[in-house]
């Protein structure tokens, strides 16, 4: 089986998602000693953005046959195959990690039924893994799929995993704007919303949003209502004392009226 054979199987089956994508497709990963079986990862370039999708593909007597087993539509991270191995005659274990894209590496592993074709994933064995996974989730939920925003992702964390306390920052574009079309600053005089947020994950328990903040930018001109081009808001360095009790976090806020003033103040949350 090669990668000629996967992409038209691919390419030639799956539903046309429009006129305006692309494709790539990543070599096959095969496991040891097989060569009739392999998963196989390919990007979807969209306008509003990319994904990954993840295929096993299997030769049986009447040709090539295949499966997505996950995609990354809802997070927009990419995907790495690490391994691929097949166990007895009746399942494949794939494990996949992140690509790096919104901040969280994430890794877990996908068993698939080759009989009844049904795909479970594995659960975390720790509560870093579970962790991560708590994160992937909100990144998902707060993705916006739009071809101007900047994609979600988490740019700073903790996980203590002795006390079963993790603490992440979320950062989110959440409105951006350009002026008429025929004005002299389309898309050069950009309006646009950011927000961050600070989040807590304890063991078993769903991610809580501890704080927020949002705050958008005028790319060059003053602002006609408050005069000035805005102001950023900027969560970083988090800080867990205590085993897990204490949180902190530096909020910083840039103003921008022409020169930049910069305020940071630190929040402390019990817990």
């Amino acid at each position: 089986m090669e990668l000629k054979e996967v992409k038209e199987l691919l390419d030639n089956q799956e539903p046309v998602l429009g006129d305006d994508y692309f494709i790539w497709y990543d070599d096959p990963i095969f496991p040891p000693g097989r060569n009739d079986l392999c998963v196989v990862c390919r990007e979807v370039s969209l306008v509003s953005g990319s994904y990954d999708e993840v295929f096993l593909v299997w030769e049986e007597t009447n040709g090539l046959k295949y499966k997505e087993i996950t995609n990354s539509a809802k997070s927009r991270d990419s995907i790495h195959i690490c391994k691929v191995e097949v166990q007895g005659d009746k399942s494949v274990k794939v494990k996949l990690e992140s690509g790096g894209d919104i901040g969280v590496p994430w890794s877990y592993s996908i068993i698939v039924d080759m009989e009844s074709g049904q795909i479970s994933k594995l659960p975390p064995s720790t509560f870093e893994e579970e962790a991560k996974e708590k994160m992937l989730e909100v990144v998902e939920n707060h993705q916006h799929y739009h071809p101007l925003y900047q994609p979600t992702e988490v740019t700073e964390f903790v996980i203590l995993e002795s006390t079963g306390v993790a603490v992440f920052i979320l950062n989110e574009e959440i409105d951006t704007r350009g002026l008429h079309l025929y004005d002299k600053y389309w898309l050069d005089e950009n309006f646009w919303w950011s927000r961050y947020s600070l989040w807590l994950v304890k063991n078993g328990d769903e991610p809580l949003k501890l704080y927020e903040d949002h705050g958008y930018i005028q790319s060059y001109t003053e602002s006609e209502l408050i005069r000035n081009r805005g102001y950023v808001p900027e969560l970083k360095d988090i800080k867990v004392e205590g085993e897990g009790k204490v949180i902190k976090v530096t909020h910083k806020v840039t103003h921008l009226k022409g020169e930049m003033e910069e305020q940071e103040s630190e929040l402390t949350f019990h817990l």
